[in-house]
């Protein structure tokens, strides 16, 4: 009843209500406090939260699995991939990326930029602009981007097959088949080889 009295007193009056001195702490609050916050670093250690996240240009050992971890940096960054609408090479570039559904982005390109007109009777302009730019020479496609191995000590990656090998190897979705090596098929391809031509180019077909 004396303690009830003198907490209403000294609410009443405004002064402290427990009478503990300024500064003092409870050593079992602080032990307690403590005790939490220990646990917490070991969950947020378990979780792997509390180290360095992997970034471009560290490595696992494993060649495959540094560029499938590359895959989330695709995401937020897409490859770039430099194409011509009327280019069959590009046309199975473009197929085989959306296939394995890499992320990137498509660049058309027109096809006189880059070409230098002193070499080429008087046609192209900006010779020294894209592609000549990245890969020292008028040629598509190219890949672009974080993680892409160089063709001869460029940046990008030049060649339809090496794009489509490399995609192959590091899509984190889909699959390519492997090659069936049947004849029939090669010998409908033959057959089929002049209207294909006029399907698979997107310029001709916008046309």
């Amino acid at each position: 009843a004396h303690c009830r009295r003198s907490c209403i007193k000294s609410q009443a009056f405004g002064e402290p209500q427990t009478g503990v001195p300024d500064g003092w702490n409870d050593p079992q609050e602080l032990a307690g406090t403590a005790f939490v916050n220990a646990e917490l670093a070991n969950a947020w250690a378990r979780t792997g939260k509390g180290a360095k996240r992997w970034a471009p240009g560290d490595a696992t050992g494993d060649t495959r699995a540094d560029f499938r971890l590359m895959y989330s940096q695709w995401v937020m960054t897409p490859l770039d991939l430099y194409v011509y609408d009327h280019c069959p090479f590009c046309t199975q570039t473009r197929l085989v990326l959306g296939l394995l559904k890499m992320p990137y982005k498509c660049i058309v390109l027109p096809y006189g930029q880059g070409a230098d007109p002193a070499k080429c009777n008087g046609f192209g302009y900006a010779p020294t602009s894209l592609p000549t730019s990245l890969i020292g020479k008028k040629v598509l496609p190219l890949l672009d981007g974080i993680g892409v191995p160089g063709t001869d000590g460029f940046g990008v990656m030049e060649s339809s097959m090496k794009i489509i090998s490399f995609a192959s190897a590091v899509a984190k979705d889909g699959a390519m088949p492997p090659p069936t090596g049947r004849t029939d098929i090669d010998e409908w391809q033959s057959r089929i080889k002049p209207v294909a031509d006029s399907l698979v180019r997107p310029r001709i077909v916008k046309l």
